[in-house]
């Protein structure tokens, strides 16, 4: 080998002047003393794999007669530039005491000055050291196509990607729909990214992507909870780059059950002069369960539910009725008041005319404790519940009328109790009137029975008047459940006597009328019988009056010994009895 190489480092690309050379000719072979074997690359650093490299090792063998002194000369040109003859000069270098045969090499790029990204041409020239016009010998393109377009880039270019994810977690709580994600390259070149999710309800705004160096990449997340249930839930965004290790952001979710969302239709109800029932609906279009409420507040108009229950999606289909009955003739107006359990309350504005009375309207009213069927003579059956009425309309006085009305108690499967009560009336003088009400009342004859049962057994049967010849036997079964309820109409004496015995057992309870109750002797008198006895044990029984106030089969029933209704100030009582 001959003496180490000296290059002159630090000279600038565009400060050099230009090197002639005729790259479309054949190798040169200026003096058969010295020339080149052999031209390669090696050490070629590329970090970020994009086939640009930030340095490498430009290597060329020569091959002298003799001994000798050399000046070299390395040009570099942009390999897109159209003037193929001329480079610049990338660095100069001198070599003494050159061996016959030597090899050597030139740093392009780092530690030497760094070439811009692209593609590069270059030439290697020889000249005598005291002579830098005379080239001994060069290597171009042509004779060693490696050395054209060769890919370069500055070191901080070439450097590896390295990402960055912020933040590290996504909480959308219980209404986020959307929330934004950053990845960063902090490091060189360019990172490529992949990013994948791990629940159907999970999306990212893109699956894949590049980052130039120093930049930033926007994302966004999103969730969508519309198909699922309540409760939380979590998963995962993974993000995969082309450098380093993949990255991992947290997601947390709250679904909440959906509230509900109440829609009426129609917003009004117009009853005109003759409609006495009208339908209304209330929707539920939100989620979970709607309830609401209708307060019963006006004498001539209700609902048929005050109160209810609609689950998402479905409706809920009232009814609203108005009565005429004992209002004078002229417009009324009213309103439908619903209370939801979420949002805002909603009024239906009601309107209705009563006009004055030119036929005949026949009343009758209930003031019993179950329901009266009644029929009159040519009109149809209508069933009025304890405290209404039914409401019968003629075009003209009848002059008489005639009714046959019936009433009982039922067990839940419509067996009678107790006594049937019937009125069965005919020719009753109208004439001369518009409107006639009756009140259907049972006189004293016969009293009405509830019973409340707290004892150790159930209770059947029941025998009222036991002993007497108008003993009656109900083969039903008050059960030890401290309810209240409705039996049947009986015969009232001054001696009666109820017994119940406990089911299958031939111990019993018993009350007597002035002992353990006492009757009132009025129109439509009841007793509370109540037991807290068990078999066996001594009959001691409460009396009605120690008992607080009871609701049986939905109607409240009144205080014990309290006049007649209010609702038989208006109307003649009629009397009903026991069928024969």
């Amino acid at each position: 080998m001959g003496k180490k190489i000296t290059l002159l480092f630090g000279l600038s690309l565009f400060i050099f002047g230009l090197l002639s050379c005729d790259s479309s000719t054949s190798p040169k072979k200026v003096d058969p003393e010295i020339n080149f074997t052999n031209v390669y690359w090696s050490d070629a650093v590329d970090a970020d794999g994009d086939d640009y490299a930030s340095t490498a090792r430009l290597n060329f063998e020569t091959k002298a007669d003799k001994n000798m002194d050399i000046y070299i000369l390395v040009g570099v040109r942009y390999a897109a530039e159209e003037d193929t003859a001329k480079y610049l000069i990338y660095f100069q270098s001198t070599v003494y005491n050159t061996e016959l045969t030597d090899a050597k090499y030139v740093n392009i790029g780092l530690p030497n000055t760094e070439l811009p990204h692209g593609s590069f041409d270059f030439v290697i020239q020889i000249f005598s050291e005291d002579n830098t016009e005379d080239v001994k010998a060069e290597a171009n393109i042509k004779s060693y196509p490696t050395m054209q377009a060769v890919l370069f880039e500055p070191q901080a270019e070439d450097a590896l990607p390295v990402m960055s994810v912020s933040p590290s977690s996504l909480n959308f709580g219980t209404s986020t729909t959307s929330i934004g994600f950053t990845i960063s390259n902090t490091g060189g070149g360019t990172l490529n990214w992949t990013i994948t999710d791990d629940q159907s309800w999970l999306s990212v705004s893109q699956t894949s992507g590049s980052t130039a160096a120093g930049n930033t990449s926007n994302l966004t997340a999103s969730v969508d909870r519309s198909e699922l249930s309540a409760g939380d839930y979590s998963g995962t965004i993974t993000i995969t780059p082309n450098a380093g290790s993949s990255y991992t952001i947290n997601v947390s979710m709250t679904v909440e059950d959906a509230l509900p969302v109440m829609s009426v239709s129609p917003a009004s109800l117009d009853f005109g002069t003759t409609t006495t029932s009208m339908g209304f609906t209330i929707s539920n279009t939100g989620g979970g369960t709607l309830n609401w409420t209708i307060p019963d507040d006006q004498s001539w108009l209700s609902v048929s539910q005050t109160s209810g229950s609609t689950t998402a999606g479905n409706t809920s289909n009232l009814t609203a009725d108005v009565r005429r009955n004992s209002l004078s003739a002229g417009n009324y107006s009213g309103a439908i008041t619903i209370t939801p359990n979420a949002g805002s309350n909603y009024t239906i504005t009601v309107s209705m005319e009563v006009e004055e009375e030119t036929g005949f309207t026949l009343v009758f009213k209930n003031p019993l404790f179950t329901n009266i069927d009644v029929t009159p003579t040519g009109k149809y059956k209508q069933t009025i519940v304890p405290g209404d009425s039914a409401v019968y309309y003629y075009d003209s006085n009848p002059g008489t009328v005639g009714f046959l009305a019936t009433t009982c108690g039922k067990t839940t499967g419509g067996d009678q109790i107790g006594l049937l009560m019937e009125w069965d009336y005919s020719g009753l003088d109208v004439s001369g009137l518009v409107r006639k009400s009756y009140n259907l009342v049972l006189n004293s004859s016969y009293f009405f029975i509830y019973m409340r049962n707290n004892g150790g057994a159930n209770l059947a049967p029941l025998y009222v008047n036991y002993g007497r010849t108008e003993q009656t036997m109900d083969n039903i079964v008050i059960p030890n459940d401290n309810v209240n309820y409705r039996t049947g109409y009986y015969q009232a004496f001054t001696n009666t006597q109820v017994r119940m015995y406990f089911q299958g057992l031939q111990s019993y309870v018993y009350w007597n009328q002035g002992t353990h109750f006492t009757l009132p002797w009025t129109q439509n008198q009841y007793v509370y019988l109540y037991n807290s006895n068990s078999p066996g044990s001594p009959g001691v029984l409460e009396s009605p009056e120690e008992m607080p106030k009871l609701k049986a089969g939905g109607h409240l029933i009144p205080e014990y010994n309290i006049p007649q209704n209010t609702l038989l100030l208006n109307g003649e009582n009629i009397e009903g009895k026991a069928a024969e």
